[in-house]
């Protein structure tokens, strides 16, 4: 078939059908009715004994003119006109072609179709009568004008291109196809599913995605901001400039009693006392030759930028610039100055600020009040410092004790303003006669601490913190870490030891002092934090019925009695029987009273 080309007739259609048709002219009889209704939509193959070949070798050709596929069958020479002549055929509307012997296109062999004949292009017409008129009650069939009659005889002849032709008698095999046909939808739909579930992952993938840009653009942004700020913040300007370069700290603070001449081998207190004492020359002078020495002497109460006091803080300046120069410039030596805090700049500030920190203690030693307020605010600082110290232990523990118990609340009453007062002394003669045998009894160290406990804690309370101390301790030791509950930490071994085998015996390093010397102070919190009422004593909920205390941690009542003797330690069981002890008397005073 040559595409772009219209219908055209089978090579082997007779020309003169439409006289063959009717019998009036071949016999001289009138033509009878016919009995066939004729369908246009039947084609010529589905008569009975229609005498036409199956199969058209020029037709059936492809573009090379080859054939698509093997012939199932081949009319006999001659058996298109025995069949023509047993049989009725419909007309076309075509020209007649006479050929010699005056015999039609019949038997003749087909011509390749050109494309130039007139005749090619002519579509097929419903029947005919003799005058060319078309037949009563036939309808113009579809125009196939736009189609080429190659496939139209395909559709025909039942032939399918790139396969043999089939014998039209052959049944089809139904079942076989509904399983092909089934398998497909089967594969199509799993193929459907398993798109779905890829589209879904993408999503929750894209979401992952677009979640964690978020994330690392807010972190992206904090870091510029802060690298902004940085950037921006003088590293003059800041008083406290000192405590960003700590490592300068040590470097710097022996040459304010070096060049003052005051020993460096006593204590810290001392130190810093004998400096405080340094007064200014009386002619001015920023320092004087004793000996072979130069012995500077600042005006501590004077400003920082007086004449004197510059001259001092350039002279510290310079001493710690050039040793640490020196070092850099040996190569057998190692610097002890970092390199972002060997500046000019920064070694002065720091200066400046310890000068500032000494003239402020000095100025608190001229006025007696302002010194009694400057002590009391120091050793208050350094009570919380160790109350804390052993509150941080004691939460740890109890965050332990409450997720294993499930007793809720056991986290809520650690306090640092609810813990017991670590308080230290000068000397032996600091202390009372009990106070002194309290210690000797404990064999603690010289000058070890006492503490000193608070009336409205009751005993349950105080046996559930001393219980967590013990746990803290023993958790450290299964760890190998330090004991931060004690003050003095010198008995437990390094830490780079093996860790024993064998119980270690757990020892107090600090002393109580007798329940009658517990502080009357009322229990504040800089938290706001209120009690709860199992942790105050019966006798001082009596005595503060105005007072508000929380509701919970009912099981905290009884603490005491439920944990049993041996499980404290011995210095700690004694101390809770004194104090149980002491609050029964108490109780049985008051009752007396009333």
């Amino acid at each position: 078939m040559y595409p772009g080309h219209g219908q055209r007739q089978p090579s082997r259609a007779p020309n003169d059908l439409q006289n063959q048709f009717n019998p009036a002219i071949h016999h001289g009889t009138e033509p009878e009715p016919y009995s066939n209704q004729f369908n246009p939509g039947d084609s010529s193959l589905s008569l009975p004994n229609h005498g036409l070949p199956r199969h058209d070798d020029f037709f059936s050709a492809g573009m090379g003119g080859q054939q698509d596929g093997p012939v199932t069958q081949t009319p006999a020479p001659g058996s298109f006109q025995r069949h023509l002549q047993d049989a009725p055929l419909y007309p076309y509307r075509a020209a007649v072609t006479p050929h010699a012997g005056g015999t039609s296109h019949l038997g003749q062999t087909p011509t390749p179709f050109t494309g130039s004949q007139p005749s090619s292009r002519g579509q097929s017409v419903g029947p005919v009568t003799q005058h060319g008129t078309p037949l009563d009650g036939y309808t113009q069939p579809q125009n196939y004008g736009n189609q080429s009659f190659y496939s139209m005889h395909q559709r025909q002849m039942g032939h399918h291109s790139g396969t043999p032709h089939n014998n039209l008698d052959t049944p089809v095999d139904h079942s076989s196809l509904n399983s092909t046909v089934a398998r497909l939808v089967s594969e199509v739909q799993n193929l459907k599913d398993v798109t779905q579930n890829l589209l879904f992952s993408n999503n929750e993938l894209q979401q992952s995605n677009d979640s964690l840009k978020a994330r690392i653009q807010v972190n992206e942004e904090a870091v510029e901001e802060i690298l902004k700020t940085n950037s921006n913040r003088k590293k003059v300007g800041n008083r406290n400039v000192s405590n960003s370069h700590a490592a300068l700290k040590p470097i710097i603070h022996p040459y304010f009693f070096e060049l003052c001449d005051i020993d460096p081998c006593l204590s810290k207190s001392k130190r810093i006392k004998l400096l405080g004492a340094v007064k200014p020359l009386g002619n001015g002078e920023p320092h004087e030759a004793v000996s072979t020495k130069i012995v500077w002497h600042p005006n501590w109460l004077g400003n920082v930028d007086d004449d004197v006091n510059a001259l001092y803080i350039k002279e510290i300046v310079n001493l710690v610039w050039e040793n640490e120069k020196a070092r850099r410039e040996n190569p057998n030596a190692k610097h002890e100055i970092a390199n972002e805090d060997y500046d000019l700049t920064i070694i002065t500030e720091c200066v400046k600020t310890y000068f500032r920190n000494i003239h402020k203690q000095a100025s608190d030693q001229v006025n007696d009040d302002k010194a009694a307020k400057a002590l009391e605010r120091k050793d208050r600082l350094r009570q919380r410092s160790r109350r804390q110290a052993i509150t941080k232990s004691r939460r740890q523990a109890a965050l332990i004790y409450e997720t294993q118990s499930g007793n809720k609340g056991a986290v809520a009453m650690i306090d640092t303003d609810f813990a017991s007062d670590i308080l230290s002394y000068d000397s032996e003669g600091d202390l009372s006669a009990d106070t002194l045998s309290r210690w000797e009894r404990a064999k603690l160290a010289k000058l070890a601490f006492y503490v000193e406990g608070s009336k409205w804690r009751s005993v349950d309370y105080v046996a559930f913190l001393r219980w967590l101390s013990l746990r803290n301790m023993q958790k450290n030791e299964e760890h190998n870490e330090p004991d931060t509950d004690a003050a003095d930490d010198t008995t437990r071994p390094p830490a780079n030891k093996r860790r024993r085998t064998n119980a270690q015996k757990h020892r107090k390093k600090v002393f109580d002092l007798a329940p009658a010397k517990m502080n009357d102070n009322k229990p504040k919190s800089h938290k706001k934090n209120i009690p709860f009422k199992s942790m105050v004593s019966a006798v001082w909920a009596r005595d503060h019925a105005d007072d508000t205390f929380l509701d919970g941690t009912e099981w905290l009542t009884g603490f005491y009695k439920n944990i049993g003797q041996g499980v404290l330690i011995k210095e700690d069981e004694e101390y809770l029987g004194e104090l149980q002890k002491w609050h029964d008397e108490e109780m049985d005073a008051d009752e007396m009273a009333v």
